[in-house]
């Protein structure tokens, strides 16, 4: 397990909830980083795991509610509320951006485009943003994509490229540098 979530009625008791956890999961040789649980009232709750957000997106045709999620994940972002911007940011991905006006789309591109969220994602998120980018765009992204083969040490990143490449038919020319640290790595090659 990994993830865990406590309710409680009050601070004291969650922590004594943590701490009874720790000392049962200690007896199984596992441990609670505690250092990374986070004390949530219900409305902080709420907005970190973004419910409001994801109701907005139900209809993943809707470009009103779809604008307005953006909306509100920008808001957070700018006021420093602690949420799971990546998780959102994959409902968006999810959604048919091609009905939302051509700058939000874009924002929600480049948004998502950034590496730390490139990295984690798997070749269908890969290929959702392929898809909603600008037809005259699409060959800088497959770029940066090579690009970033050059500075990911993991081979996860680039087997979700090549995977992303093949499912998709785009030509290796772009991911060549992809295509030399996987046969450097002796796993496989485009």
């Amino acid at each position: 397990a990994d993830d865990q979530i406590i309710g409680s009625p009050d601070e004291k008791r969650a922590k004594e909830i943590m701490f009874l956890a720790s000392k049962g999961l200690i007896k199984l040789g596992l441990n609670l980083n505690a250092s990374k649980a986070k004390l949530l009232n219900r409305d902080e709750f709420c907005k970190y795991w973004s419910f409001d957000i994801f109701k907005l997106l139900i209809d993943t045709n809707d470009n009103n509610k779809i604008q307005l999620a953006w909306t509100l994940y920008k808001d957070r972002l700018s006021h420093g509320v602690k949420f799971k911007p990546e998780t959102v940011l994959k409902r968006l991905l999810s959604c048919n951006l091609d009905r939302i006006p051509i700058s939000i789309k874009n924002e929600i591109i480049t948004a998502s485009t950034k590496k730390d969220f490139i990295i984690s994602v798997n070749e269908y998120y890969l290929k959702r943003i392929y898809l909603f980018t600008e037809n005259l765009k699409k060959n800088i992204f497959l770029e940066y994509l090579n690009k970033l083969s050059g500075e990911i040490l993991f081979n996860q990143y680039h087997l979700r490229v090549v995977k992303f490449a093949q499912e998709n038919k785009i030509n290796i020319k772009y991911l060549n540098r992809i295509n030399i640290n996987l046969i450097k790595l002796n796993d496989i090659s485009l």
